[in-house]
């Protein structure tokens, strides 16, 4: 426990939270192979869980941009969600950087099935959804694909397919 006086602070590996009595400090690790990802798809998508609600709110981020997008909103939303950020295969911080295949990303279905992977190695279900831009339609299809991941889907500014 820490007593900070300021409200958020943030590292390369870590994000910290801090309330005025607790710190959270939380760090997805490694959480096996699947999806044909060396070293896991948590690893691969620089997977990272802020907060420790008991409700899982996925943010993912659009075109051109990775999951730093979200670093203003996430302070705020970890005081009431378990948030888990990612970044899709073309943002620079991708472990293997060599991750990205235009043939299997030339259609949302590439990503959908890499978010459908990523809920199921984190052993996720009925998680809060955020899509925006790309993201949107991504979620879109990732929920046809399995339901079972979602219990809401917030679509901001999606792109068409």
């Amino acid at each position: 426990y820490i007593y900070p006086s300021t409200l958020f602070y943030s590292s390369q590996t870590f994000l910290y939270f801090f309330s005025s009595t607790t710190v959270t400090l939380l760090k997805q690790t490694n959480m096996g192979t699947a999806c044909g990802y060396g070293g896991g798809i948590v690893d691969a998508l620089n997977a990272n869980f802020y907060g420790n609600g008991t409700q899982t709110l996925v943010l993912a981020h659009g075109y051109g941009t990775d999951q730093t997008v979200w670093r203003y909103l996430i302070p705020f939303l970890a005081c009431y969600f378990k948030v888990l950020v990612f970044d899709l295969p073309f943002a620079p911080n991708v472990r293997p950087s060599s991750l990205y295949d235009p043939k299997k990303y030339s259609t949302f279905n590439g990503y959908a099935q890499d978010l459908v992977c990523l809920l199921d190695e984190l052993n996720l279900s009925k998680t809060i959804y955020v899509g925006h831009s790309m993201s949107a339609m991504i979620g879109c299809l990732a929920a046809t694909k399995k339901p079972q991941l979602f219990e809401h889907l917030v679509l901001l500014a999606g792109s068409p397919m």
